[in-house]
């Protein structure tokens, strides 16, 4: 359900000079018997943009292109009841970006020159993201994941549906025994049957099994963009055993969720991969605040707010850390190449989160993004910040 925002198109949203954009973000709540009143919040979102466009003569034109894109939206009442709990629709006169988002967000609507992608960092958090791989003898699932939810990726058209795809012959065909397994601790509780062939040798099986997994292991090889990135097999022990054996792609991790998830709902694969790797990134986080400490005094650090805002802007930044639920009010002017806040704020000027304006640039030019409790916070400000040069 949840498409993740490439770097490469949050840097094409950041940098956008197409506008204006119309900014609208709106929580869900499931979809359901609640679909209908979030649709009615959106549409007060749609008027409240309306009246922001009518006070600016300057914009008539475009402000009734961008309004009727907006209730083309309204009216998709399919986009309203998706099991998403956000909704935010990015709307300019040449184009309109839709995302739904996993977590919770508040209702927003902003006219500004550029669109305010802040509340699509989830999306596109390098930090915390991986993949999770659902593999039997019966079908493979790949998954990619990050601190919030799961989707599903499609797999190429080439890459064996299940064994008997690989193998060149037929279950049935080969007179499999049925045996249904007794599910190990901490298994789920739809483990996998077992199979084993009467009709042919042992070894001949073995081979086709390793045959099937290496099948596996090409298409997940060409499916998955960012093999940097962890992987979290969920398996039963022999097939986990051959295909850890035999696989190219480089971040396997080395525990594993035993279990069968051919049919498992996407809440599920989250809840059983997400313990794997979660001190794996806890871990990175451990590493870039030392980092952070080690660096204090050389220069390589900053942060004050618009040291940080205009670093990451400029493409300086290496990693951010932003602390949970720290806000900034206040205006990143390009040209001027300055920052305001609180007085010095222009009258009408519409201000942003300069937190979240520093992640969303961060992001897009390469950097690590990691959201910090106020434990581990070693600044003092909202924002601090590892700088290239």
């Amino acid at each position: 359900m949840f498409t993740m925002l490439s770097r490469a198109k949050l840097e094409d949203l950041v940098t956008s000079d197409d506008g204006p954009w119309v900014t609208l973000s709106t929580p869900l709540h499931g979809g359901g018997p609640f679909a209908k009143q979030d649709q009615l919040a959106f549409r007060r979102l749609v008027e409240d943009a309306r009246s922001q466009l009518e006070a600016r003569a300057d914009l008539n034109g475009e402000a009734r292109v961008i309004v009727e894109e907006l209730e083309e939206i309204l009216g998709d009442r399919e986009i309203f009841r998706a099991g998403a709990r956000g909704l935010v629709v990015l709307a300019s006169p040449h184009r309109v970006e839709r995302w739904h988002l996993p977590n919770e967000i508040e209702p927003r609507a902003v006219v500004d020159a550029r669109p305010h992608v802040e509340t699509l960092l989830p999306l596109a958090s390098s930090s915390a993201h991986f993949y999770a791989v659902s593999l039997t003898l019966h079908g493979t699932r790949l998954f990619s994941c990050d601190r919030h939810a799961a989707r599903e990726l499609p797999l190429p058209e080439d890459a064996p549906a299940r064994l008997e795809d690989a193998a060149g012959w037929d279950i049935e065909e080969q007179h499999l025994q049925y045996h249904p397994t007794t599910p190990s601790l901490g298994s789920p509780r739809h483990d996998a049957p077992m199979y084993h062939a009467q009709g042919g040798g042992t070894d001949d099986r073995d081979v086709d099994i390793e045959k099937y997994l290496r099948a596996i292991d090409a298409a997940l090889w060409e499916a998955i963009p960012h093999r940097d990135a962890p992987i979290v097999l969920m398996s039963t022990e022999n097939v986990e055993g051959i295909f850890r054996r035999i696989t190219r792609l480089p971040r396997v991790c080395d525990a594993f969720v035993h279990g069968s998830f051919d049919h498992a709902e996407l809440d599920e694969i989250h809840a059983r991969a997400w313990p794997v790797v979660e001190p794996l990134f806890q871990e990175r986080l451990t590493r870039d605040l030392e980092r952070f400490r080690d660096a204090r005094g050389t220069g390589l650090t900053a942060e004050r707010l618009d040291e940080v805002v205009l670093a990451a802007w400029d493409g300086r930044v290496d990693t951010l850390f932003v602390r949970r639920g720290g806000e900034c009010a206040g205006v990143l002017d390009e040209r001027r190449r300055e920052v305001r806040t609180g007085d010095a704020l222009r009258d009408g000027e519409v201000h942003t989160d300069l937190c979240d304006r520093a992640a969303a640039d961060s992001l897009a030019k390469g950097a690590t993004v990691h959201v910090v409790d106020d434990l581990h916070v070693p600044f003092t400000g909202p924002v601090g910040a590892i700088l290239r040069w």
